[in-house]
């Protein structure tokens, strides 16, 4: 039986082994982000980190979870538990699917969010500019002052 279940068994615990080196990632990543008093500004990007922080967690560990399903919906095919495994493949797929969701989720905002970063570094850019010419605006009059004393 276990030559039979070895491809899932080697399958599930890849997947299994990938969902928990996502999770460590993310945590990792999520520790290395914490502020102790943010501004208002950095509050707000604080909540959308911590979203994402959220759902890419419940992303890697459902690939986790559907990595140790696969080798028992394996085991009830070749047991011939037809019922066991019918209900294991159809939470296998919603899992799937819950996870696809998440992962569209995720693009969604963080294109969003990317968009509104991509505009505030264009405002300061233009404002960057402005106090440009204006130093450069300075400069000239004060150059013409000391040449016409």
């Amino acid at each position: 039986m276990l030559v039979k279940m070895l491809p899932s068994l080697i399958f599930g615990g890849g997947l299994l082994a990938l969902g928990l080196w996502m999770m460590s990632m993310h945590r990792r990543y999520a520790r290395m982000n914490i502020k102790l008093s943010p501004t208002a500004e950095e509050r707000a990007e604080q909540r959308y980190v911590r979203r994402r922080f959220l759902r890419r967690m419940q992303i890697s560990g459902m690939i986790a979870i559907v990595g140790m399903m696969i080798p028992g919906a394996d085991a009830a095919v070749i047991l011939l538990q037809p019922l066991i495994a019918t209900v294991l493949l159809m939470l296998i797929l919603a899992l799937v699917g819950w996870i696809v969701l998440l992962t569209f989720g995720d693009i969604y905002e963080s294109r969003g969010f990317s968009a509104r970063s991509q505009a505030k570094i264009k405002h300061l850019k233009r404002h960057h500019e402005e106090l440009q010419d204006e130093l450069d605006r300075h400069i000239r009059n004060r150059e013409q002052n000391k040449a016409s004393s």
